[in-house]
């Protein structure tokens, strides 16, 4: 032994001589056996109090000595005697120590989950892990947790809870109480949000238990259904019908694990029940509408839910997974850390409204923007409201599939089919009689005609794919107004960018050209003359006796060019404005 380690030895025999009485070197003497090592274990319900136990075992070596001087003086000496035979830490021994015996019960009382001496995981761990990872999917897939919105659901869930009080936070807060007269500025927003600021700070005691209490299973069951279970088993080996994989392999990824699962909540089926209308539910969370799937659906999702959580909650019962934790981490201060959501869901509940109302407000602002152009409407082209296109079975999706061309595509149509047909005739014999100062205009003035005539000849093809028997009507009419597989929302999601291809043609075709044909036809007219466009020499002759009602036509055709592209790029943008 070199002088390092006889110093060494020597300071451990040091403080081990300097702790024992004369009473209890006579009793060593009379019972000393090195094969006597045996630790106290704790059992699983010594851990009921998480907090204290917290506490009690902070991973230092305080933590250490302080469990270790609660041990009989005998086992005390052991530990000490290999203390100074192995040249290491008492800590370092008594840990050691601690984690065999914790392995030794685990093997015996559940064979196959560990074998500790080979420091690896067994085949019954992998079975249990498949078990939860089942689980997981129903909870991923079926309730959609994976990806849910906590904000969502606090929100979804007061409405079903607490509805009386919702309408009544909705009551104070809703824009559309006001009418269209003026906009809406800042001012009034900010009062808004003060309003529902001010009715949330109002809710009962008893409401915020509830779903504070509620709020820990979402989260914990949310969490549950993020663990990497997948990741876990494929760190396993398979060798014969057995499964196993080393515990340095997945100790880093069992330490989420141990933080949900050692942290397990009580989940009931009326949980289960607010969950499925949540996630099932009105995706506009202003307006209250029937779930997606139907009540034989949802009582079976419930009835399998069911079936998973006792599933997961007799794997939490069966395995001391704090003990576990402990031996495949080697350190028998091991604790997991706390799950807790503390009281975080009122800030996400305040926070969804906020949202609602923001969304509430957009739309507000939409109507309001909707109702100048109809006024606009009225005064260009003498119509009340917005014009339709012949066929719309985009509409009955629009909440999942928002169209964007919708008053753009309608308006188009209503002016080539009414407004349009005024001026034909008049166009057609500006290209047979009309002499143009500048000749490059005459080729623009035939283009711009083509483009019409194109225009109008896409509308009545487009017309008739999306009527009830045409190309895209037939795929409309196999959903009947709801779209529940991915498959079929693929297609008709294809089918709906198809149409908006045909239709930002049209509508883009459509706003360059009667900007061109305004300013055009204004200088034919001798309105303006740029080094671009020029007058009609003719413009005073053309159709002879009728002449003043021609260049009275023409100017109104400019102006209704004019008018018309005002009111399809207000139509545009009204179409694209998402709420």
């Amino acid at each position: 032994m070199d002088k390092k380690h006889s110093g060494n030895a020597k300071s451990n025999f040091d403080k081990l001589a300097s702790d024992l009485t004369i009473k209890e070197r006579k009793d060593i003497l009379n019972r000393v056996n090195p094969a006597d090592i045996e630790i106290k274990i704790p059992s699983e319900g010594d851990y009921n109090d998480k907090k204290a136990e917290k506490e009690r075992l902070a991973e230092t070596k305080k933590g250490l000595v302080r469990q270790f001087k609660k041990e009989p003086f005998f086992r005390k000496f052991v530990v000490w005697l290999k203390s100074f035979i192995l040249n290491v830490s008492v800590e370092e021994v008594y840990n050691n120590a601690v984690i065999g015996a914790l392995a030794r019960r685990i093997e015996v009382l559940y064979p196959g989950l560990i074998d500790y001496k080979r420091r690896i995981i067994g085949n019954t761990m992998y079975k249990e892990l498949c078990g939860l990872q089942r689980s997981q999917e129903l909870f991923k897939n079926q309730l959609r947790l994976a990806d849910a919105d906590s904000g969502v659901f606090y929100f979804l869930l007061c409405r079903q809870l607490y509805p009386e009080f919702m309408e009544s936070v909705k009551k104070v807060c809703d824009p559309f109480q006001i009418n269209f007269d003026k906009p809406l500025g800042q001012e009034a927003r900010n009062n808004f949000l003060n309003k529902i600021d001010d009715m949330l700070a109002s809710m009962g005691n008893d409401m915020r238990e509830k779903i504070g209490a509620i709020s820990q299973s979402y989260e914990w069951l949310k969490m549950f259904s993020k663990l990497s279970i997948s990741v876990i088993l494929n760190k396993f080996s398979m060798t014969g019908d057995n499964h196993s994989c080393l515990f340095v392999q997945v100790k880093n990824d069992f330490t989420e694990f141990f933080k949900i699962l050692c942290s397990k909540n009580n989940i009931t089926d009326e949980f289960i029940s607010s969950l499925l209308l949540t996630s099932y539910g009105n995706k506009n969370l202003w307006k209250e509408s029937s779930p997606e799937c139907s009540q034989e659906d949802m009582a079976k999702i419930v009835e399998a839910a069911s079936v998973e959580i006792s599933n997961i909650n007799m794997f939490c019962r069966k395995y001391p997974l704090r003990d576990f934790g402990k031996v495949i981490n080697e350190n028998s201060l091991f604790i997991p850390e706390l799950f807790s959501t503390g009281d975080n869901w009122f800030a996400k509940f305040r926070e969804q409204w906020r949202i609602v109302f923001d969304q509430r407000w957009r739309m507000w602002n939409k109507e309001y923007k909707r109702e100048k152009l109809k006024k606009k409407q009225k005064v260009y082209f003498g119509i009340n409201d917005f014009q339709k296109f012949p066929y719309h079975p985009w509409r009955k999706y629009e909440d999942e599939f928002p169209f964007r061309f919708d008053l753009s595509l309608g308006f188009i149509n209503y002016y080539f089919k009414q407004e349009y047909l005024k001026y034909a005739s008049i166009l057609n014999v500006v290209s047979l009689e009309g002499n143009f100062q500048i000749k490059e205009n005459r080729h623009e003035f035939t283009d711009l005609v083509a483009d019409f005539n194109d225009i109008m000849d896409k509308i009545d093809v487009l017309v008739g794919q999306v009527a009830l028997g045409g190309e895209y009507g037939s795929e409309f009419m196999r959903y009947d107004g709801s779209v529940k597989s991915n498959s079929s929302k693929e297609k008709l999601r294809i089918v709906i960018n198809e149409i908006e291809e045909a239709a930002s043609y049209i509508t883009e075709l459509f706003i360059n050209s009667s900007h061109k044909f305004q300013n055009l036809v204004s200088a034919m007219l001798g309105e303006f003359s740029t080094v671009y466009y020029g007058p009609l020499t003719n413009l005073n002759k053309i159709m002879g006796r009728d002449n003043v009602e021609f260049r009275e036509t023409l100017s109104k055709f400019s102006h209704s060019m004019k008018y018309a592209g005002e009111i399809i790029n207000a139509l545009k943008e009204i179409d694209s404005y998402r709420v």
